[in-house]
Order: structure tokens, then sequence, then C-alpha cells
């Protein structure tokens, strides 16, 4: 990176008169590509909930700064990652999400492979001379179940997902003491124009909360609402309230409250 797109040692040492970056953050496709291998590639990235690969054979596929992951429970109830790609020619193996086959077969030269990632079959290769099978298997990466989520890293040094993010699981628990058996009702996929940083700063505030969403504003009490960091991960905490403008709240809670977690 230049000199230009070097921020300066002290930049926001001091919150209380903080900035935002400088619009080459946002707009400079060198500082993407730096971010990718130094923060996409390097971190634990949540990908579903743990219900979403439950049971033995369910999958599920991702997209993460251009690499196409599976994620699938083993017939050994094994949760395990890695690389959507056949190692042979690059065909991708699985798409969308389900219950696999007890093999994953490729679809371009039917190479087959079981759902521990190792080569079951590869079609008329017996005889092939110095065909390594041991090192023809699906390319692994590492995968956590935390806090009733998954995450995957494609960091192959990466310690746990804890390290990262110390306390997030406890916290969440304390806020949802049932996450862990949620069911996921639906999914939404969207592609937003804009870069990643921009989606993030419109989620640590609340500044806009009342112009932009009066539904939320009108069930979560905006005048009693506190922000809190701690480390690689936030809390956005308030007091809930029933709302004809969005969710009416079961009578029986007492003090209801408003949990959102940043990671």
């Amino acid at each position: 990176m230049n000199a230009v797109e070097k921020l300066p040692e002290d930049f926001c040492s001091n919150p209380n008169v903080a900035w935002t970056f400088p619009k080459v953050f946002y707009t400079s496709s060198q500082v993407f590509e730096r971010e990718k291998e130094e923060i996409f590639a390097k971190s634990w990235i949540c990908v579903a909930h743990g219900s979403e690969v439950a049971q033995a054979n369910d999958y599920i596929t991702r997209k993460v700064i251009g690499e196409n992951i599976i994620v699938i429970r083993g017939k050994d109830s094994v949760l395990r990652a890695f690389y959507n790609v056949c190692p042979h020619r690059g065909h991708e193996l699985l798409s969308g999400s389900g219950k696999a086959k007890n093999v994953i077969t490729c679809p371009y030269h039917a190479w087959t492979f079981k759902l521990d990632g190792s080569l079951a079959l590869a079609r008329n290769c017996d005889h092939v001379e110095s065909f390594d099978k041991q090192n023809s298997s699906m390319v692994p990466l590492k995968v956590e179940e935390y806090g009733g989520f998954v995450f995957i890293n494609m960091d192959e040094n990466a310690t746990c997902v804890e390290d990262q993010l110390p306390e997030f699981a406890q916290k969440l628990n304390e806020a949802c003491a049932v996450i862990k058996d949620l069911k996921l009702a639906a999914r939404f996929v969207t592609e937003t124009p804009a870069n990643w940083k921009v989606i993030v700063d419109n989620y640590l505030e609340c500044y806009h909360c009342g112009p932009a969403h009066p539904g939320f504003a009108d069930s979560v009490q905006v005048d009693k609402y506190w922000h809190t960091t701690h480390q690689n991960w936030t809390l956005q905490y308030g007091y809930a309230r029933s709302s004809e403008k969005s969710f009416k709240l079961d009578p029986s809670v007492k003090d209801p409250t408003f949990s959102g977690f940043w990671t």
C-alpha cells in the first residue's frame, strides 16, 4: 500500500474526536485486495446456524471473498468444511444446501469423495502412472461450532473462535438461552452495491434508526439504548416494548429487552 492509503499511527487514538476512514479506504480496489487477505482470509466468519447442518449428510455452500465453500456433516456426525472445488479440474462439487448422498460426485469427470473429503474413486485412474490418491482429496479448511452458530476460517494457523470473540458465546447465551435450539425460518441473500465497511458502519450506529426504521425505533426505546464494544464484537442493548408498527410482545414477559450482536 502506498503512503496515501496508510492511516496515521495515532488515528482514532482519542475515540471522542474520532473520524471515519478517508474515502480511499472505501473506494480503492488495492485496499480491498489487502483486506481480503489480511481480514477475511484470516478471520472466523459466521456462515450458518447450527440447525442448518445438524444431521448427518446435511450440507450448505457459501461464497466468501470469491471462495466457494462446503460445510457438511459426515455420517460420523463430525462437521467439516472444504473448498467446493474438485481437485482434479476445479469443477464445483455441490450447490445450494440440503442432504448430500453418502459420496460427493463431481459432475464433470465423476470423481467421487467420501463425506470426510477423501477420494473414494477416480474413474479410470487405477493404472495411471504415479497417480497419488492420497493427495487427491478435497481441500479442507477450519470449521467450528460456537455459540449455536457455524464459523469457518481459511487460515490453517488460526486458533479457536473464542480467541477472536472472547466471551461472545457467553453473552449470546445470556441474551437468548435457547439460541442453540432455534431453527432457521428463512434465509435471504442480497447484493449491496457498496463497500463492506459502509454496511458495517450503518449497523454500528442507531442514529438512522428513527428516520430509516420507524418500526424498530417504536419497538425499542432508543432513548434507553447502549452500544458496547468487546474487542472484535459489539453488543447493542435496549429496552423493548410492544409496537403496532412492528412486533407485539408477550405480556407475560417481564422487562423485555433487545440485544443486537455484531462480529
